[in-house]
């Protein structure tokens, strides 16, 4: 009984060896017979005046980073390649059932395809990379080639909505010679693959490929890509500093000119504004044809950064003044409005008093109208009130064109 199991299993043995063999030996038939209909690097049609349709389905795996300043799209891309491989067909049952074989892309032909609009490594798809996939042929010739790996393209960019902006890059692919003798075309329309990862700074909002011809039987493929941008961080780095900084230059004019504290807070302010300024513009692409409209409220804030300290200063030169030489115009001219307003008001009461013939009132109001007429000298008296009536003066014409400026701001770059 034991002889009888162990000559059972001896059988089994040498009949699974027996198996192998002619796998292998079937195999190595059946590379030898492929390699003689290779052809070296010939296209792969039995008639050679007809072209080789080669259907490449574009994946997108994932957008490492978006360059502003350089305008250059990182990327990764996947291409899956199809085509007829007339010459490599054989008949399954004379090669013990294969189906499929593999080839190295240095011995059989494959498509000469490129990144049309790559800045750093023209070939996609080239005899020369070392970690190329191998092609595999079935029995009835269809081959089937995925390449692909991280490419970088020029991705001309509209900043002008910076940083709520949103991106249209393309990534084209296309063939190295314009010719008639390859084809190419896809089947997908969407090029989102479900390995995509996404970015920490660009949100995909699509991914689209289009077939383009170029001329007659020239065509490329464009990998169309939306891609809007993650506007939180630079809100709160970039937008909210700005907001908050603009406010407290208004806020300025509530600090009495005479506590010598006004012009070193402004000046602070100032400073900060012009380094938000630098951090903004070092982000933005040096293109004179477009400006983002972030770029115009920051400098439009600058500006009335620039205005509030200049007449923080000529107001704290007025608080310590005690001459009437130096009393700045500004100062007189608003001084003189008042009393102006002050005469009208003081004679339009007295007109109104005179009506009901009572005297001893327009008596009262002639010299209160009188009183009016004050000299310029005043001012070093009432420098006070004086200041304290123009810092409120300033600080509500200012807060409207802060307050009028953000809001259009924002308009105009989330519409």
């Amino acid at each position: 009984m034991v002889a009888t199991h162990v000559l059972l299993v001896e059988t089994m043995l040498i009949l699974s060896a027996f198996g192998q063999n002619d796998s292998v030996w079937q195999y190595q038939r059946l590379y030898n017979h492929l390699e003689k209909k290779l052809y070296g690097k010939l296209r792969p049609v039995l008639d050679q005046s007809k072209p080789v349709i080669v259907v490449v389905d574009a994946q997108l795996l994932g957008v490492q980073e978006l360059h502003e300043k350089e305008q250059l799209l990182q990327s990764t891309i996947a291409l899956s390649c199809r085509w007829k491989y007339e010459t490599l067909a054989w008949n399954t049952s004379k090669y013990g059932g294969i189906k499929r074989i593999k080839f190295s892309p240095r011995d059989a032909w494959i498509p000469d395809l490129t990144v049309g609009n790559s800045v750093d490594a023209l070939f996609v798809l080239t005899e020369t990379n070392d970690n190329m996939n191998r092609i595999i042929v079935t029995s009835n010739g269809d081959a089937t080639w995925d390449t692909g790996g991280n490419v970088l393209t020029a991705c001309h960019m509209d900043i002008i909505k910076y940083p709520f902006d949103t991106q249209t890059c393309n990534i084209i692919i296309g063939k190295l010679e314009f010719d008639s003798e390859v084809y190419i075309t896809s089947n997908n329309v969407n090029a989102i693959s479900e390995m995509y990862e996404e970015n920490g700074e660009w949100m995909l909002e699509s991914a689209i490929v289009e077939q383009r011809l170029l001329y007659h039987d020239v065509t490329n493929l464009y990998i169309k890509l939306t891609l809007s941008r993650h506007s939180f961080f630079y809100i709160l780095n970039v937008i909210l500093p700005v907001v908050l900084l603009s406010f407290m230059m208004v806020l300025s004019f509530k600090i009495p000119p005479a506590s010598g504290e006004r012009l070193g807070y402004n000046t602070a302010l100032l400073l900060t504004f012009v380094v938000l300024l630098n951090l903004v513009g070092d982000s933005m692409p040096r293109v004179s044809k477009h400006v983002s409209y972030l770029q115009l409220y920051v400098n439009y804030q600058l500006t009335i950064a620039v205005v509030v300290t200049a007449l923080s200063v000529l107001l704290v030169n007025f608080a310590h003044t005690r001459n009437e030489a130096n009393v700045p115009a500004i100062v007189k001219l608003y001084y003189k409005c008042c009393r102006k307003r002050n005469k009208a008001v003081n004679f339009t009461n007295l007109e109104e008093v005179s009506k009901t013939g009572k005297t001893e009132a327009v008596k009262e109001g002639v010299m209160k109208a009188e009183s009016t007429f004050c000299s310029e000298t005043d001012l070093l008296v009432d420098k006070e009130i004086v200041l304290q009536h123009i810092g409120n003066t300033l600080s509500w014409v200012f807060a409207t064109m802060f307050i009028m400026s953000t809001i259009l701001f924002f308009i105009v770059v989330l519409i």
